[in-house]
């Protein structure tokens, strides 16, 4: 199966890029406010396009509803994801009210999106959905009304590692009760969510000044492995419902 992963495209091209963009870390001369700059805005932004990838590639072809909706809501969620990253490293977006208001729904797609897919039923994604919408109206309330308290970052960071560790639980629990082939993306799913709870909660501390860690440097790189990660799970997972199916 390892084989057959590493030929797939789109795998291939994923382990490129990562690779690429961990090679500036260790090739000399590479200016260190450049590498400041990749950490901060750029190092993740060439990957989560080919996690979207990973799920809609050679999809049309799939028959069942249920898989094809699992995927679909895999790749609006990563697409949420780079619709935060891509104006934050091209545009330059800033820290300001209204750009984290909109980053705010950004993520909560993702998480909407993420939760939903474990249900793979229509009635159970529409209540994932609208807990993750209420949950984020309710956040955006919050914002305006208190945002001396929003500017503080612990209301934003203390409700991601609370969907972070739903969506750690959710995808072990739907492990257990499902079949071999839908337990191995699941089981990659739950693995991929505790490194990104790991990294949330570490730019948790980092912003409340509580972790000192320095963009620029190698420890970088641990916040480019959850969106490999996904393209790893999503063509992995694909082969291995092609296998079964």
């Amino acid at each position: 199966m390892t084989a057959r992963l590493l030929r797939d495209p789109i795998v291939r091209v994923a382990l490129v890029v990562w690779a690429g963009i961990v090679a500036l870390y260790f090739l000399p001369g590479v200016p260190a406010d450049f590498l400041e700059r990749l950490g901060d805005r750029y190092s993740t932004l060439p990957i989560w396009p080919w996690a979207s990838a990973a799920c809609v590639y050679g999809l049309a072809s799939v028959r069942n509803r249920e898989e094809r909706r699992f995927w679909q809501l895999q790749a609006v969620s990563f697409a949420a994801l780079l619709a935060i990253e891509l104006p934050w490293a091209l545009a330059r977006a800033s820290h300001t009210p209204g750009w984290d208001i909109t980053a705010e729904w950004c993520y909560f797609v993702y998480y909407g999106c993420q939760l939903a897919s474990a249900a793979q039923t229509r009635k159970g994604a529409a209540g994932l959905i609208a807990a993750c919408v209420a949950a984020a109206a309710g956040l955006t309330a919050m914002a305006l009304a208190h945002m001396a308290a929003y500017d503080s970052a612990w209301p934003s960071y203390l409700t991601y590692l609370v969907f972070d560790a739903a969506m750690l639980i959710v995808f072990l629990r739907r492990r257990r009760h499902a079949p071999p082939a839908w337990s191995a993306i699941f089981l990659g799913l739950a693995i991929t969510s505790a490194i990104v709870l790991v990294t949330d909660g570490l730019d948790m501390l980092w912003y409340e000044n509580l972790l000192k860690i320095d963009s620029g440097m190698k420890t970088d790189i641990f916040w480019t492995l959850p969106p490999l990660a996904y393209v790893l799970v999503a063509r992995f997972g694909r082969q291995r419902l092609e296998t079964t199916t």
